[in-house]
């Protein structure tokens, strides 16, 4: 995962170091890393590839699909200026499927390590605000709407109790209960992008499906919003 890279901006490549601050998730990827370089080096007949795909999305997909799209529908999410303006690392889990195909064909060329970390994200800039607006207009719920600094910190103020209710079945406060909290946020405002060019230099991988595509494929057979 390039959550690896923690929270690093600018360009993060496989060259960089892992330095970045990294939550949870991230440690666990970064700890994954480390016993499979591990394993790759404690013999000279083995090869491992690591892949690091972005925010992966497509059919089914709760986190970045169907739930953005009650978030957005709920007004939790829309479109946050500044806030919204970092780069979305996405990948459509059809060139994933590829990816680890073209891994698992592969064969070691003299020079190449015999670990390979590799990046899977799009070589086009899409920020987060041009994906939720994409993915709103293709859910038909139309343009999302701009979400203010004052309006998002309103909504945060109440996100917890707002979520509290909605578990207890009582969703009075979708809006807060939708809103994304300070990590999201941070997120969404990350300039950093994750170059997937030494892919297709070391197994012969590029994404196929753009933005367009990927949406299309997400939901043209999705249930229709509600009015």
């Amino acid at each position: 995962s390039i959550a690896v890279y923690g929270d690093a901006q600018g360009r993060c490549d496989e060259t960089r170091p892992l330095d970045g601050n990294v939550d949870a998730y991230g440690a666990g990827k970064r700890r994954c890393e480390t016993l499979l370089r591990a394993w790759a080096e404690a013999a000279d007949n083995r090869r491992a590839i690591a892949l690091r795909p972005g925010a992966v999305y497509g059919r089914d997909s709760r986190l970045w699909v169907s739930e953005m799209i009650a978030r957005i529908r709920a007004g939790g999410i829309g479109d946050f200026g500044a806030g919204g303006a970092g780069s979305a690392p996405l990948i459509h889990v059809d060139d994933v499927a590829r990816a680890v195909a073209a891994a698992l064909a592969h064969s070691w060329r003299e020079g190449q390590p015999q670990l390979l970390a590799l990046n899977l994200t799009y070589p086009q800039d899409v920020t987060w605000n041009t994906y939720f607006d994409a993915l709103s207009r293709k859910a038909g719920l139309g343009a999302i709407g701009p979400v203010t600094p004052g309006r998002l910190r309103l909504q945060q103020s109440l996100r917890l109790p707002a979520k509290a209710l909605k578990k207890a079945g009582l969703p009075l406060l979708p809006g807060p209960a939708a809103t994304p909290g300070p990590g999201e946020m941070a997120l969404f405002a990350r300039r950093a992008t994750y170059p997937s060019e030494a892919a297709s230099h070391a197994i012969g991988w590029e994404p196929e499906i753009d933005l367009e595509t990927g949406l299309r494929r997400s939901l043209d057979q999705e249930t229709s919003p509600s009015p």
